[in-house]
C-alpha cells in the first residue's frame, strides 16, 4: 500500500521538483500546497519551494558538521562550540 501511495506522489511532481537538489528533504512536501505553475510552464509546483531551497542550502553545511561530529563518536551538540 505504501510503496503504492509513493509511486502515486511521486507521479505528481513537476519536473523540476523531480530534479531539485534538495527533493530528499521536503519530498515535494505537502500535495495541497503544489498550486503553483514552474518556469516550466508545469502545474504541481509546492508554494513553499522557493523557501525550501533557501532553507536547506543555508543548513546543509551545517548538517554536514553533524553528521561528521556523530561519525567521530561526539554529541551533535558540539556543533554550538563549532559553528559561532
Amino acid at each position: 500500500m505504501i510503496k503504492i501511495f509513493f509511486r502515486f506522489i511521486d507521479n505528481h511532481f513537476d519536473s523540476s521538483c523531480r530534479s531539485c537538489e534538495v527533493r530528499f528533504a521536503c519530498h515535494g512536501e505537502c500535495p495541497k500546497h503544489r498550486f503553483l505553475v514552474s518556469d516550466q510552464n508545469e502545474p504541481r509546483l509546492n508554494y513553499f519551494c522557493t523557501s525550501y531551497k533557501k532553507y536547506f542550502k543555508h543548513i546543509t553545511p551545517y548538517m554536514n558538521m553533524i553528521k561528521q561530529l556523530l561519525r567521530d563518536g561526539m554529541p551533535a551538540s558540539k556543533i554550538k562550540e563549532i559553528s559561532y
